[in-house]
């Protein structure tokens, strides 16, 4: 079966790697690039192949199952980028000098065969052993502490001697052993755990059988780092695949955000923040400059209107509208008057910044200013300008929207009346 276990396509890799050689380099936020993705989506299908037969027979239920596809998922693009990482290291060769391609993807032919051939497979194997287990912990769950339930190797001279100490625990679904000793407790552990009648065997000692899974699960690494320690959870509990500590999960704060951003453009890129009505998203890479006062301008319209607005990707050199309305379907630009004493002049220069922002403007004044100034720069500004289609000004706590057909007439000017 082993021997089964498909393997990275040589094309899908090599253009991988051919997009870092022309980048000269490679980071996070290179996973967002097609040739970068489809190693990720290359990686996630093989796994993916692993787990479907359990999935498919219907005995983890939808919500579950749906879990552990995304786990797989992730970590497939976790994964992606360790490997990519390391090759990106091998770029230049001692002197600091770009190589040749063709020397470049020769020196790290051994990063290919260790990432996509020789843990790929562990891996494979590993996900449909983890899945296996899930779907008995789901069959465990429903019976609560009816039967107990009896840890047990594969019983061949293969099985490792770490795991002989285990076999035959026996414990209540309940108790804490199962939650970190559960199978797979390793690379291509065959270990499994079985329904028992209560008071057939007898019970093993809670504690006792904790210090055997913990000296089971331990392997020296560098540093004194333990190596198995990641296997110490329950797939079926905690409703995932793989090891949620294992080390290509090892990144930055920074590199997360980029890569679940790569992964996920829109869902996982956002965050929700807290406001009495509405919802009001920030997208990871929302401009740290701009991000207070855009929540504040943004959250007065979530709470007087219930609008769902998302804060957007701001990507540095690049001029992009700050928010999408998702209520009223289309993005704006906020500016915040932050003059003392704002001028026709000012009000006309944070237009002119905005329209080549978006084609609606929402403009915030904190201070005190002449109603007929203000009137004034809007015309003169909407009228040279063919792209805004809207302002919306917020000014003593207060709310006007004018459509551009309204600011370019004949006669135009903001009343107190007009503000709500």
């Amino acid at each position: 079966m082993e021997d089964e276990v498909p393997g990275i396509d040589e094309n899908i890799f090599r253009a991988a790697v051919r997009r870092i050689f022309r980048e000269q380099g490679f980071t996070a936020e290179s996973m967002v690039h097609p040739k970068i993705r489809a190693l990720v989506n290359a990686t996630a299908d093989i796994c993916a192949g692993a787990i479907g037969p359990v999935l498919e027979s219907g005995v983890i239920p939808d919500v579950m199952a749906q879990h552990l596809k995304e786990d797989v998922f992730v970590f497939s693009g976790f994964k992606t980028y360790r490997e990519l990482r390391e090759a990106a290291d091998l770029l230049r060769d001692k002197n600091g000098l770009l190589k040749s391609f063709d020397r470049f993807y020769k020196d790290i032919a051994a990063i290919n065969e260790k990432y996509n051939r020789h843990w790929l497979k562990a891996e494979y194997i590993f996900a449909q052993a983890s899945v296996e287990m899930a779907a008995k912990w789901v069959d465990f769950e429903q019976d609560g502490d009816e039967y107990d339930l009896q840890y047990r190797t594969a019983g061949d001279d293969r099985v490792r001697y770490e795991h002989r100490v285990l076999h035959n625990v026996t414990l209540p679904p309940s108790d804490p052993f199962w939650d970190e000793f559960f199978p797979p407790n390793g690379w291509r552990c065959r270990c499994t755990v079985v329904q028992v009648r209560k008071g057939k065997f007898p019970r093993s000692d809670s504690n006792t059988a904790i210090q055997q899974g913990r000296e089971a699960t331990y392997q020296a690494g560098k540093n004194g780092v333990n190596k198995a320690a990641i296997f110490r959870y329950n797939p079926g509990k905690q409703q995932v695949v793989f090891p949620p500590h294992h080390p290509y999960y090892e990144v930055s704060e920074r590199e997360r955000r980029a890569i679940m951003t790569a992964l996920y453009p829109e869902e996982k890129a956002y965050t929700v923040i807290p406001t009495i009505a509405g919802q009001l998203r920030i997208h990871s890479g929302h401009g740290k400059g701009e991000r207070e006062e855009n929540i504040r301008v943004a959250s007065y319209f979530t709470n007087k209107y219930g609008y769902k607005i998302d804060l957007l990707d701001n990507p540095d050199g690049v001029k992009s509208a700050d928010s999408f309305n998702r209520t009223l379907g289309y993005e704006e630009e906020y500016k915040v008057n932050q003059k003392e004493h704002p001028t026709k002049s000012s009000i006309d220069n944070l237009l002119r910044k905005a329209k080549e922002q978006a084609d609606h403007i929402v403009l915030w004044i904190d201070s005190d200013i002449s109603l007929e100034d203000l009137s004034a720069a809007l015309r003169s500004r909407v009228k040279r300008s063919e792209n805004i289609m809207s302002v919306t000004l917020v000014l003593g706590g207060k709310d006007i929207s004018l459509a551009r057909a309204e600011i370019v007439s004949e006669g135009f000017k903001i009343r107190l009346a007009d503000l709500k």
